[in-house]
């Protein structure tokens, strides 16, 4: 509450006094600028360079990879946010100019030697043509966030320096850079450089002295400047109030910029507690799974059709395999079967055959037995007709005979014509009946085959 009315208070004063004519400060620099002027310079010169060198950090958090990198990055952003508005609200805006300049200075060397050192030995390191390099060959050198870092410095670097021209004399601005090079000399190796001010350059001073009866006098004497000397010690309270109320407005109105890189720093610190980095960790592979499950059941009808034909292809081949499977064994059934019928058919019909031909023997045998006794009958009564005809014949021979013995003639030609010719006409009958009765025998056993 107390503070809230003090900041009010000073606000109030700050108001009442820009109603009120104040009689001109000593001016200051080769413009003449006026002590409300160079402050209002040097707000503006922080503002500028905080949010030059906020954007490059921003843009080096995008492509940093891992979340230690990027709360390094903020990290950085807050230490030159507090360092460049604490220079400028310090009660002297003139010493304030030149600590802005010589910190922006510092930044941009300081970038260069980390860049350059690798390659030097500590006497090099001390030696300022070492570093006498273009920036074209030490941008070279840089990865991407060093590029963009280094370029917003030189931005700055250069801001400052035309700012500075119309507060500070050359003589001046040449006193502050052999300062600055007097510095570097014996501290190659400082990097941190966000909190070295002017007064840090005391123990160089003698390196250079110079005459300070001319316009500028001496760097160090602006830390003992006192523009509002020469007013009414009425006019200089005001004029040192309006000045105080501004420079706490200014803080004021930046305090959230700087408040939300704390809370960021905050976070940045929490994030790397190891409950808070079990937990991010956690939700990482929650998130991670949930994706995964998302994708999965975004890919789940592609999926299920694809597992459905998978299936459908594996049941057709399983049917497949199975159905020539089944045909194998019953074809294999079906030949052994076969084989066994055939077997048992042959076997039966080599019975029946056997038991056909012993009865066509037998049948055959009977009626060749039969034919025979037949044939056997016809021939003894052929033959005994035969003989029986031979007698009659031979009685009749007898006669004959007796008759051609009466009657003078030649009985045995006669007789044996007689006899040659009764015996071929029995021979050609007998030879006729023999033929006629094997025909028969052939007929029978053919008919008999069959």
């Amino acid at each position: 509450m107390r503070t809230g009315l003090a900041v009010f208070a000073l606000l109030t004063a700050c108001a009442s006094t820009q109603t009120q004519s104040i009689a001109p400060s000593q001016s200051i620099g080769p413009r003449e600028r006026s002590i409300e002027t160079v402050q209002a310079l040097l707000h503006a010169a922080a503002d500028d360079h905080v949010l030059r060198v906020k954007e490059a950090y921003d843009n080096v958090a995008e492509i940093a990879p891992t979340t230690a990198m990027r709360a390094r990055v903020n990290q950085a952003m807050l230490l030159n946010a507090q360092s460049t508005y604490r220079i400028a609200i310090g009660s002297n805006p003139v010493a304030g100019m030149v600590d802005l300049v010589t910190k922006v200075s510092l930044e941009r060397e300081a970038m260069r030697r980390r860049i350059l050192d690798p390659g030097l030995t500590s006497e090099q390191r001390r030696d300022p043509a070492s570093f006498a390099v273009p920036d074209e060959e030490v941008e070279a050198r840089m990865n991407e966030e060093q590029r963009i870092l280094y370029r917003a410095l030189v931005l700055s670097d250069r801001d400052m320096r035309r700012i500075a021209d119309g507060v500070l004399w050359p003589e001046q601005l040449e006193e502050l850079d052999a300062l600055i090079a007097a510095w570097w000399k014996d501290n190659p190796a400082r990097r941190l450089v966000a909190n070295v001010r002017l007064q840090d350059f005391a123990g160089y001073r003698a390196a250079t002295v110079r005459s300070s009866t001319g316009r500028s006098g001496s760097l160090f004497s602006l830390l003992r400047l006192d523009p509002l000397a020469s007013l009414e010690p009425t006019t200089r309270e005001l004029a040192q109030t309006r000045l105080l109320a501004e420079r706490a407005f200014f803080q004021v109105q930046r305090s959230p910029f700087v408040l939300q890189m704390y809370v960021k720093d905050l976070l940045f610190d929490l994030i790397d507690i190891d409950e808070v980095r079990s937990l991010q960790e956690g939700l990482g592979r929650a998130n991670a799974n949930l994706t995964r499950s998302i994708d999965a059941l975004e890919r789940l009808p592609e999926d299920v059709r694809k597992e459905r034909t998978a299936a459908i292809e594996q049941l057709e081949d399983w049917i497949a395999r199975e159905r020539e499977t089944a045909v194998n064994q019953v074809s294999a059934r079906v030949a052994i079967e076969r084989d066994a019928t055939l077997k048992q058919m042959e076997a039966w019909i080599a019975e029946e055959r056997d038991a056909t031909i012993e009865q066509v023997f037998e049948a055959v045998a009977v009626e060749r037995k039969a034919t025979l006794d037949q044939l056997e009958e016809v021939i003894g009564t052929q033959r005994a007709a035969a003989f029986d005809e031979i007698g009659e014949m031979v009685h009749d021979s007898t006669k004959e005979i007796q008759r051609a013995i009466a009657g003078q003639e030649d009985p045995m030609v006669a007789v044996a014509e007689r006899v040659i010719d009764h015996v071929f006409r029995r021979a050609v009958q007998f030879l006729l009946i023999a033929l006629g009765g094997w025909a028969v025998v052939y007929v029978v056993a053919k008919r008999l085959a069959r």
